[in-house]
């Protein structure tokens, strides 16, 4: 998001934190991301949005501990190879705070490299999430290799099944 100040940054990650917090806690009835009842307005004063921030995050790991890993939850992702567990959840949002962090990190000018269990869980996560499909693939069967410097290796499967990851 190249036009985005750090303050845009900072809200999209609370908001989302304190979204994904209510959709844990509606649990496996819910059909759609939940909405936070009774959100405070996103401060513009920096010691007021830092702590803003924080207690985003801790509504989050609030409603992870409480629902622990097994809980079924609504996810964007449906049918895909990831489960809609509340670890499911909490595995992606570890990704979405990578990203944006390392995002946070160039707009900063220092930006740093992701550990390397991150950056390879997120490979992983990205193909089970985002590519896997039970849609079939309308073309001759094929399979998509991909292979990270760090030694792990992942191959993206695609036929008229649809597409798994391994």
């Amino acid at each position: 998001c190249p036009d985005w100040t750090l303050f845009d940054l900072v809200r999209h990650l609370g908001e989302g934190r304190r979204s994904w917090a209510a959709t844990v806690a509606a649990g496996p009835g819910a059909t759609a991301k939940s909405a936070p009842e009774g959100a405070p307005d996103v401060p513009r004063e920096r010691e007021a949005l830092l702590a803003w921030s924080a207690a985003s995050t801790q509504e989050l790991l609030d409603a992870l501990r409480e629902a622990g890993p097994d809980r079924g939850v609504w996810t964007w992702w449906g049918t895909s190879q990831s489960p809609q567990t509340s670890a499911a959840v909490a595995r992606h949002q570890l990704q979405e705070i990578a990203v944006h962090g390392y995002d946070a990190q160039v707009t900063a000018g220092a930006p740093q490299p992701l550990p390397d269990e991150v950056a390879l869980d997120g490979a992983e996560e990205f193909l089970s999430t985002c590519c896997a499909t039970p849609s079939a693939w309308p073309h001759q069967p094929t399979a998509f290799d991909f292979h990270a410097a760090e030694g792990r290796s992942w191959r993206l499967k695609a036929d008229g099944d649809g597409a798994r990851a391994t």
